[in-house]
């Protein structure tokens, strides 16, 4: 099972993502890779769903456990994003490999980890700006 040229990204470099993003940006990764296998569908579902989780959590998070240490949901978020891009992404990164492909290069992976969370950011404070001025 070719799933084409593209490099993906590992599991490991999802959670890289995420520590030097955000959850969001974990999330962007998984659905590259989706792009890039040519499942749009997967992408679009996984975007939708992992993004109202995303917000749900946070909720959940600020509610129930701002008694844990930050650093230590930190580690939560990294190891969840982790265990769900293997579960998702693990025999698709590793048949990808064994037929020859590629990992995605860190600078991809740094380009998109700050990339999305910068883009939240400007479309956020943005929206903020016009529709207060």
């Amino acid at each position: 099972m070719n799933h084409g040229g593209a490099p993906l990204f590992s599991p490991s470099q999802v959670g890289i993502a995420t520590a030097m993003g955000t959850p969001l940006a974990g999330l962007a990764v998984i659905v590259i890779n989706y792009l890039r296998i040519g499942k749009r569908q997967n992408a679009l579902s996984i975007f939708l769903l992992g993004s109202a989780l995303l917000i749900a959590l946070l909720v959940i998070k600020a509610l129930a456990f701002s008694w844990v240490p930050g650093f230590i949901q930190f580690l939560i978020m990294i190891t969840a994003m982790h265990f769900i891009a293997e579960k998702l992404q693990g025999g698709i990164f590793s048949c990808h490999l064994a037929n020859g492909g590629i990992k995605s290069s860190l600078f991809s992976l740094l380009f998109w980890s700050l990339f999305v969370p910068t883009s939240l950011f400007l479309f956020v404070f943005g929206a903020t700006y016009v529709l207060y001025v």
